[in-house]
């Protein structure tokens, strides 16, 4: 089952090579689905994602200077934790890295003329950490499934 897994991976990572590039968007859906796995308390899945994440930075299509810029200026802490994501397999490591991980990538995308201001900037009190999220449910990745409601909705603007 692990050489499957693994094999799916490295098809996935390769076809993601082979394409011509991904964008600000593409780069924050491979983000969402880590918090997915996060919520679920599945550090297998946020592995995947992780290194999905990671290999999507490498063909990165920038497509204004403006969010060339802000990918250059943000880059080295999205692959660095991006990284941390991929490899660790103790699920509170994986939840560090992603905590460190969304400035980054809320820096990023949120630069790109094409980001869709639907997104919600949420926070968590008890780990003060930040995510991004497509809607204003709150389904708190920091947390087990128990207090996965707590969160507050942060200024999208605002990024502290």
């Amino acid at each position: 089952m692990k050489s499957f897994i693994l094999f799916s991976l490295i098809a996935i990572i390769h076809s993601i090579s082979i394409a011509q590039g991904v964008s600000a968007g593409q780069i924050l859906n491979r983000y969402m689905v880590v918090k997915e796995a996060l919520s679920e308390g599945n550090y297998v899945q946020a592995n995947q994602a992780g290194a999905l994440l990671k290999a999507a930075l490498f063909v990165y299509d920038d497509s204004s200077e403006t969010e060339k810029t802000a990918f250059l200026e943000n880059v080295s802490e999205m692959y660095k934790y991006a990284s941390k994501i991929s490899s660790s397999s103790d699920l509170n490591e994986i939840r560090n890295a992603f905590a460190k991980l969304t400035p980054a990538v809320w820096n990023f995308v949120s630069s790109s003329p094409a980001f869709n201001l639907n997104y919600n900037y949420l926070y968590c009190t008890m780990q003060k950490a930040y995510w991004i999220d497509y809607d204003s449910s709150v389904i708190n990745p920091y947390v087990d499934k128990s207090m996965q409601e707590c969160g507050v909705i942060r200024n999208l603007n605002v990024l502290q």
